[in-house]
């Protein structure tokens, strides 16, 4: 992993195995999808909308229930200092693991989907695609709009902190139930959180949040806005960018997915720059 991202310039090993027409063809192709999704709006359905609705609604339902029962545990069990340093780190553990699931699926849906792709192309890859070329429209987008997606796939966290409540130890039954809230809740919101670092002036309390370091940051955000967005992928807390910067292990997973199957990430194909 010598090459380090900031410095990224398409190397050998990102070169395609076919030959120059078809990489001319498929770059071709490239630049028509990012037109086309210049003048995309949202490409909802109603039945989409419904989607995104039940996510919410089962989101906030479920994490509801889940949250009583460990308060109700809590206040039955009562918490030493141990335990709730646990809890704690727990909880830090879980924002980490979000933000870093941020990164990978980020980096996945930004090189790898095709906007044209069949039910996940209009659902996942066109949004972040489209996302590229009008930064701030997902300001102008509704809350169920911008999480529903997340909500839904959020789900099987708080399933796991349910579950993890009812261990009989309660050190580790807090602690479990404590980073899979943190890892659900920030993993439901990393639209949303996404969507404050794009505001120009996001709430009071979301900057100071953002000054502490608790969010990702507009000004960290907008590292991964200037050509070819090759870095800064993490949409949680931003903690996981610079390791993941520093080992490489974007580029190492772009290495071994060219020389097995041939491709090449968007990013490599796009070249530096500032914009979109």
């Amino acid at each position: 992993m010598g090459v380090k991202t900031r410095d990224f310039q398409p190397k050998p090993h990102f070169q395609s195995h076919h030959e120059q027409d078809s990489t001319t063809t498929r770059n071709s192709k490239t630049v028509i999808l990012q037109k086309k999704d210049a003048n995309f709006t949202t490409g909802r359905t109603f039945a989409h909308f419904l989607l995104e609705l039940c996510g919410f609604v089962l989101f906030f339902g479920y994490a509801a229930i889940t949250m009583k029962s460990v308060c109700d545990r809590f206040m039955a069990d009562g918490a030493s200092p141990i335990m709730a340093y646990r809890m704690l780190v727990a909880v830090v553990l879980g924002m980490s693991a979000a933000d870093l699931t941020s990164g990978v699926v980020h980096w996945a849906v930004d090189n790898w989907g095709e906007s044209d792709f069949p039910v996940l192309g209009s659902v996942f890859f066109r949004p972040f695609h489209h996302h590229h070329s009008d930064p701030s429209a997902i300001t102008t987008h509704g809350f169920i709009e911008r999480n529903g997606n997340n909500f839904l796939v959020s789900l099987p966290g708080i399933w796991a902190a349910a579950n993890a409540i009812t261990y009989p130890d309660p050190s580790s039954s807090f602690a479990l139930a404590s980073f899979w809230l943190a890892y659900t809740m920030c993993s439901g919101f990393a639209n949303e959180i996404h969507c404050f670092a794009h505001m120009k002036n996001p709430p009071w309390i979301v900057q100071k949040l953002q000054d502490f370091g608790l969010l990702v940051s507009r000004r960290d955000h907008q590292v991964h806005h200037m050509r070819p967005h090759d870095r800064n992928y993490c949409l949680v807390t931003g903690w996981m960018n610079g390791p993941l910067t520093a080992i490489g292990l974007f580029e190492a997973m772009e290495g071994v997915i060219n020389k097995v199957t041939g491709s090449v990430p968007l990013h490599a194909r796009i070249g530096k720059g500032h914009g979109a």
